[in-house]
């Protein structure tokens, strides 16, 4: 696992300082999470995905950046208007393969 969350820092261009400030943590925990010491906290791993932008299924090491759960990810960033209207959009697009 850590190995795909130095990958997804490196990949973004932040440095380990950097990403711990926007983690709200120490650089030195930071390193020990990227170095397979310390396993982060659900919440500091979610984040890890939510800044890097990748999948938290890429973070346990599926290489397919194009997991499911990156939805969670890009809709966490919309406005409650914006997630309706995708979801509206998604429900039709279900019921016309049901069919």
């Amino acid at each position: 696992m850590y190995r795909y969350i130095r990958k997804a820092r490196i990949d973004s261009r932040i440095s380990q300082q950097r990403m711990a400030d926007l983690l709200g943590i120490s650089r030195k925990t930071y390193y020990e999470i990227e170095n397979g010491i310390r396993i982060p906290r659900t919440d500091v791993f979610y984040n890890i995905s939510v800044i890097t932008g990748v999948s938290i299924s890429f973070l346990y090491g599926n290489e397919d950046k194009n997991t499911i759960d990156s939805l969670g990810v890009l809709f966490k960033r919309l406005s409650q208007n914006d997630k309706k209207t995708y979801i509206d959009e998604i429900n039709f697009v279900i019921k016309g393969y049901l069919r």
